[in-house]
């Protein structure tokens, strides 16, 4: 099972966030207690949920403090609601399952034009970066895989030797790793105008990437840009003459745009990089175990 950065987040889905739940509670908690308190009711030392199970059962609750009580018991309630994996989750570990059993028969060379643009122009998507952060980054070439087993990371030039092979793992390739700056940034080249302006932040889909791509780089800043770029004639060759005329105009438009007006860039705060690593890797071990029971059978019939 190899876990693509760019898919991870199809096995994210819902989180629950534990560690802002147990704040909201010790709050919760102590409204209740003040007005428990406030009521001549004793808790003393007691932890309030023993306190509540021992002297409460629903749907009875201490009289005049219902306000209070409703709120702790929903917080309450929340917090031991065990982390499942989503159905996409498991959709996703479907697919992966399909794909190794040979089964998948998704066509080769097939690419949609936005994702063969952006693989056609990445290198001057990068200059185009450079130019305006005044730095001099480079593709990065090497490819990074984490194996579950044994909790390594590996990174190798894919295209001088071959992937290792590892029973479950996380793999990735961002575009630009810089070790002095501790950062990696990922390169989007937008289909077009109106893509491009409707791009206001990072979607939980590049989201998920980039937190992958920080776990695989052990790098403390993430950037995405997004760098508005002509579309080369490989994407359009193929089109009728009325829309090759189109991605014309669109190309000659697009370079009257100033040059600092065809990037936008967004980070991802480094105080919430440690606690997103923490939830990925909780769900991929968790997709790894539910992939593990999958069988053609279970597949086919449930």
């Amino acid at each position: 099972m190899l876990i693509r950065a760019s898919s991870m987040s199809k096995i994210m889905g819902y989180l629950i966030d534990y560690d802002s739940l147990k704040v909201e509670l010790d709050k919760a908690e102590s409204l209740l207690r003040d007005k428990l308190e406030a009521k001549d009711i004793e808790v003393n030392d007691e932890e309030m949920s023993e306190f509540l199970q021992k002297n409460y059962t629903f749907p009875s609750y201490p009289k005049g403090c219902k306000k209070e009580y409703d709120s702790y018991i929903k917080i309450l309630d929340k917090i031991n609601t065990p982390d499942e994996l989503p159905e996409g989750a498991k959709n996703y570990a479907h697919t992966l399952f399909i794909e190794q059993k040979g089964l998948d028969l998704t066509m080769e060379g097939f690419m949609p034009h936005q994702i063969q643009k952006g693989n056609l122009m990445e290198d001057e998507a990068i200059e185009l970066v450079n130019d305006l952060k005044l730095k001099d980054y480079a593709k990065n070439n090497l490819r990074a895989i984490y194996d579950l087993k044994s909790k390594t990371i590996v990174r190798y030039n894919p295209k001088a030797i071959s992937a290792p092979e590892f029973k479950h793992a996380i793999t990735g390739e961002c575009d630009i790793y810089s070790e002095y700056e501790n950062l990696v940034r990922d390169i989007k080249c937008p289909q077009d105008f109106r893509t491009y302006t409707n791009h206001k932040g990072i979607s939980i889909n590049y989201y998920w990437q980039l937190i992958t791509y920080s776990f695989l780089w052990s790098a403390k800043n993430l950037s995405l840009d997004f760098c508005l770029m002509p579309t080369p004639f490989e994407v359009y060759a193929n089109f009728n003459d009325e829309n090759k005329q189109k991605v014309r105009d669109f190309n000659s438009s697009l370079l009257e745009i100033p040059l600092d007006q065809r990037l936008k860039s967004f980070t991802i705060e480094e105080v919430e990089i440690d606690k997103s690593i923490k939830q990925m890797l909780k769900r991929v071990y968790m997709l790894a175990m539910y992939y593990n029971t999958l069988t053609l059978e279970k597949l086919i019939y449930e």
